[in-house]
């Protein structure tokens, strides 16, 4: 094993962005890593893997976390300890938290790891995201639901991850509009 993290990244970033609340955004994040060295990745206080979360963000969840057991939080989000084999895709950490949400919100978060690509879906049509970097792929249909999708490219240690949502959440996915009759 090795503690020297020099050799993971993030193949994939996932970002999920939906509007529950009208006050509120809940963000889920799905980091897949690639090891590209020979040696598991472990760090010696067993906290490997860190993520910084943006000011303001609440309700954190793990997905099969639990808190001061597999993932401990920190002054900037959390650290999580699960080891990184060598390869492609050989962990990944899926998170979600809540952040205030009125009208507008300026969305800044750090990277820890560098990130070679990365989509985020916005599950409001009415809410439209802006960012240095994004691509706009138009609305696609997923597992019944209507999303938003933008793609970015890469990211390097320590470059912020920054985008802009604005406009009334309200328009779901689940709408339906019947079409006129004559």
């Amino acid at each position: 094993t090795t503690s020297d993290p020099s050799h993971l990244r993030v193949e994939q970033m996932h970002m999920f962005v939906e509007f529950a609340a009208a006050d509120t955004v809940t963000l889920g994040q799905l980091f897949i890593f690639a090891n590209d060295g020979d040696k598991t990745y472990a760090a010696l206080d067993g906290r490997a893997l860190e993520f910084a979360l943006p000011p303001g963000a609440s309700e954190l969840s793990v997905q099969d976390g639990q808190e001061n057991v597999t993932y401990f939080l920190t002054d900037a989000g959390f650290v999580d300890s699960q080891p990184v084999l060598p390869g492609s895709g050989t962990a990944q950490v899926l998170f979600w938290y809540t952040l205030p949400y009125a009208r507008a919100l300026n969305f800044e978060q750090p990277m820890f790891f560098p990130v070679s690509a990365l989509n985020v879906l916005v599950s409001d049509l009415n809410v439209q995201l802006t960012g240095a970097g994004f691509q706009d792929q138009g609305a696609q249909e997923i597992q019944g639901a209507r999303f938003q999708s933008f793609v970015r490219g890469g990211l390097a240690v320590g470059e912020t991850l920054a985008f802009d949502l604005s406009g009334q959440a309200g328009a779901t996915t689940a709408m339906v509009v019947a079409p006129e009759s004559d």
